[in-house]
């Protein structure tokens, strides 16, 4: 077990924090950055207009670069959520199928362990049927409602020091409003 969470720690952890921190300096020195774009374009005779053109295009880079650092983030802490939750389904199955002394999945992959991903597969292409007196948006926005909220509220859980998506002070209270708010994917699909 700690050979583990050494390797867990090594391979995951520390990259992580190294990539949180490499990117807290590059955004503490933004503010000498921008200085010394002014004070070059300053030196070298331009105008307003092209001092703030550069200022300007640093400033999209590096918004640039700190929204893909942040939807790198949020996948790395969401994408082992959602696979863990994929292969919970598969084991409460075969719980199931062995209470009730059946087999359970078992054809797709080795001892069925691929079938999380082949009933998404399936939900996926499945025919959709909407009630003709529907509001068709609605209707299709109502599920999208309910996962939104349920990944929104992941958002705040700190999974150890430094990682988490957001340092948000009022979490109870955020957790509250998303708790009641993916009722509405329900009442939206009728």
């Amino acid at each position: 077990m700690k050979y583990f969470l050494f390797l867990l720690q090594e391979n995951l952890i520390d990259p992580f924090i190294g990539l949180l921190n490499f990117t807290k300096n590059y955004f503490l020195n933004l503010e000498l950055t921008i200085t010394n774009l002014a004070n070059t374009s300053r030196e070298a005779g331009w105008g307003l207009n092209e001092a703030l053109s550069n200022i300007y295009n640093y400033l999209i880079n590096a918004l640039i670069f700190l929204a893909s650092l942040n939807i790198i983030k949020i996948l790395l802490i969401l994408l082992p959520i959602l696979i863990s939750v994929a292969f919970m389904t598969i084991i409460e199955r075969k719980q199931l199928a062995a209470m009730q002394r059946r087999v359970g999945p078992n054809t797709v992959g080795i001892y069925g362990v691929l079938q999380p991903f082949a009933d998404a597969l399936k939900l996926i292409l499945k025919e959709n049927i909407i009630p003709a007196q529907s509001n068709k948006i609605i209707f299709y926005l109502a599920p999208v409602s309910s996962l939104l909220c349920s990944l929104l509220a992941w958002g705040i859980i700190p999974f150890g020091p430094g990682i988490s998506i957001s340092d948000f002070s009022m979490g109870i209270l955020y957790t509250l409003a998303l708790s009641s708010l993916g009722v509405y994917g329900i009442l939206f699909a009728g």
